[in-house]
Order: structure tokens, then C-alpha cells, then sequence
């Protein structure tokens, strides 16, 4: 995703809006002198851009600094590869640092306007626990998953089941667990086609990480399928 040169980095236009001169100086102190400025994301476009500035920034061990801000339009999402957007409203300031050995943490603004450091979301090597998606983050995409024809009384059933799912690295699903349920067994089926689901997971600036993701499946006409995620 995007050329890892350095020097191109950063030289396919300027995002919507520059960031605040006085958070590009405390985002700057963060990351380090010579940090590349990936840009400030309010809109589909702009997210797109410093999506595709802050992976090649990792890609090249650059340090970096973007931020990500909701815009009139209430949209901040990233559609990189055919990838949907992740959830659109974040009604606070959400920026990342990423450093030249591959550490990329959140920074967050506080009440007095100042940027605080966040924890780290990408460790080199580290094993991460699934976390939500946020700015910066593709939704996971289903590649593969079973179906399964109900009998008896829950045949008469339609609606939806709502499943908790932890997707993996590897685009497994590690964990589920029922949000919303259906009666007479059809929720434990649901949970079961979850996980064996396989999805291609969630990516934070190129680099697949481990989330948690609210999937569908649907229950109509006596069968259960599982929904692709959206936004």
C-alpha cells in the first residue's frame, strides 16, 4: 500500500486541511525532528491520502505524525484496497506517532487542547490484544463462511443475530460471543458459522491487527448466512 520510498513520501498533494500549526509542533515534538507531516484526515479523501502517507512512512522506518478529525460532513473513513470504512464519527481529535523503529502509538488532546501521549497500537514483534476500530483502521472483509438450514419450529423465525467476533492476525476468528440473540438454537448456530468464518482482517496503516467486530448473520427463509461487514 503505497511506495516506501522515502522520498516520495508525502508528494501526492496536500490532505483537506493542514493540521493546527500548534498541534504539528507538539506532534512534532513526539515523534522527532525530522518526523514527515502525513496530514490531517476529515473526509473520505483525506483519510485515503494520509493513510496511504502513513504506511509508506512505516513501510520506510520514517518517523511520522497524522491526525485524524471529524469534519462537518461527520466522516473520517479510510477505503484502501476495496476495504470499507471503518465506523464515521469520532468526536475528538485522534492522531498516531509512528517512530522510526516501527512503534506507531495514539496521541489524544486533552480538555486544555494539548496533545498527551497515547498507548502503543503497533509494536514491532509484540503480541496485541483485539482492540476497536478507530481512525486509521480498514474494516475486516469476509472471505469465507459456512451457512446453515434451520428445521422444526425455528424455521418460522426471521431477524438477525448479532456476534462480538475477535478476528485475528491470520483473519481467524479467536473469540465470539452473542450481542443480540434469536430463541430455539439459533443463536448458538449463528455463533458457530462465526467462527468458522475466515475474514481478511483489519489493517492499521498496512499492518494486520487483531480487532473486535460486530458481525451479522441473518436468519431468513429457514437459512442462516453471514453478513459482510460494513461500516
Amino acid at each position: 500500500m503505497g511506495d516506501s520510498d522515502p522520498k516520495s513520501i508525502g508528494s501526492d498533494g496536500p490532505s483537506d486541511s493542514s493540521i493546527p500549526v500548534e498541534l504539528r509542533q507538539q506532534l512534532a515534538i513526539l515523534a522527532g525532528p525530522d518526523a514527515i507531516d502525513c496530514g490531517l484526515a476529515t473526509g473520505t479523501e483525506s483519510a485515503e491520502l494520509v493513510y496511504r502517507r502513513a504506511t509508506a512512512a512505516l513501510a520506510a522506518h520514517r518517523a511520522f505524525y497524522c491526525v485524524y478529525r471529524q469534519s462537518s460532513r461527520g466522516l473520517s473513513p479510510v477505503r484502501i484496497d476495496g476495504y470499507p470504512p471503518p465506523p464515521p464519527i469520532w468526536p475528538w481529535l485522534a492522531g498516531y506517532v509512528g517512530r522510526d523503529d516501527g512503534v506507531v502509538f495514539e496521541v489524544g488532546e486533552n480538555s486544555h487542547g494539548t496533545l498527551v501521549r497515547g498507548p502503543d497500537v503497533l509494536v514491532p514483534g509484540a503480541t496485541t490484544s483485539p482492540r476497536r476500530l478507530g481512525p486509521g483502521m480498514t474494516v475486516p472483509v469476509l472471505v469465507s463462511s459456512p451457512t446453515a438450514a434451520l428445521d422444526g419450529a425455528a424455521t418460522s423465525i426471521n431477524g438477525i443475530v448479532i456476534v462480538e467476533a475477535a478476528i485475528g492476525v491470520d483473519g481467524s476468528v479467536t473469540d465470539a460471543r452473542v450481542l443480540k440473540p434469536l430463541p430455539l438454537g439459533i443463536s448458538e448456530i449463528a455463533e458457530r458459522l462465526i467462527r468458522q468464518s475466515i475474514f481478511q482482517p483489519s489493517r492499521l496503516f498496512g499492518v494486520t491487527i487483531p480487532v473486535f467486530y460486530n458481525i451479522v448473520v441473518d436468519c431468513r427463509a429457514s437459512h442462516l448466512s453471514v453478513r459482510q461487514p460494513t461500516a
